[in-house]
Order: C-alpha cells, then sequence, then structure tokens
C-alpha cells in the first residue's frame, strides 16, 4: 500500500476503536503513531504506542484482527502473529524492530501512565479494502 496518514485503529475482537495521530500530536486518549516510520499498510514495520493501559489486550491471540483506518479511505487489515507481555525494563531487541519486506504493525499497549511495560503486538498487514 502507499503511505498515508493512519486515522484509527481497531481492535474488532474486543470492539474497540480509537482516534490515531502522530505521536508528537496525540493526546491522552488518542493512540501514537510514530510518524518518523512507515504508515501502516507500507512495507516496513509501523509502530503505535497506546496511551494507557486497553482492558483485554493481553487476550489477543495469533489470528485476531486489528485495522487501520488511513486518510486514503481505505482500511489496512492485520492479523495478529504474536503477544508477548513485556516487562517495565525490557526494550525491544532487533528482532521485534527489525526492518521487514512486508508491512508489519507493532503496537505497544503500556501497562501504566508511565508506559512501564505491558503488552506488545506483533502483526502483519492481510487485506487492504476500501473504507465504508
Amino acid at each position: 500500500m502507499p503511505a498515508a496518514v493512519p486515522r484509527r485503529l481497531g481492535v474488532p475482537g474486543l470492539d474497540l476503536d480509537l482516534p490515531v495521530a502522530a505521536a508528537e500530536r496525540a493526546k491522552p486518549d488518542t493512540v501514537a503513531w510514530f510518524a518518523d516510520g512507515v504508515t501502516p499498510g507500507e512495507s516496513g514495520i509501523a509502530l503505535m504506542v497506546t496511551p494507557v493501559a486497553l482492558p483485554h489486550m493481553e487476550t489477543l491471540r495469533p489470528g485476531s484482527a486489528l485495522r487501520v483506518e488511513r486518510a486514503d479511505d481505505r482500511t489496512a487489515e492485520f492479523t495478529v502473529e504474536d503477544v508477548e507481555v513485556v516487562a517495565p525494563v525490557e526494550r525491544p531487541d532487533a528482532q521485534r524492530v527489525r526492518e521487514s519486506r512486508r508491512a508489519e504493525l507493532r503496537l505497544i499497549v503500556c501497562a501504566d501512565d508511565a508506559c512501564t511495560g505491558g503488552v506488545l503486538v506483533s502483526a502483519y498487514l492481510t487485506g487492504h479494502p476500501k473504507a465504508p
């Protein structure tokens, strides 16, 4: 998919739908997207971080769906590949943040306001239909 700014993040299995903003403009109730990287759906690894703990994210399993609505009126559909609970002192290693030829999404779900630990969701692009 070509580059397009993400607008919303959806987690259908948990009935979550959240606004997305570039990290430098993100508010406490929005998901932060790191605009220095790729956009969700583009080849490479897009990175997003939730501002606060989201309920039940640790219950996601491989095969779960994530959806990112984009400014080009397309929805990047991702399939969860891995869900990992990370400790406060852990930092993503090279395997987690490596470059990729396929379109991938890393979603860091913070455990608290200071984002010390939480859940790391890894997903890959599986579809990109036009938004309704």
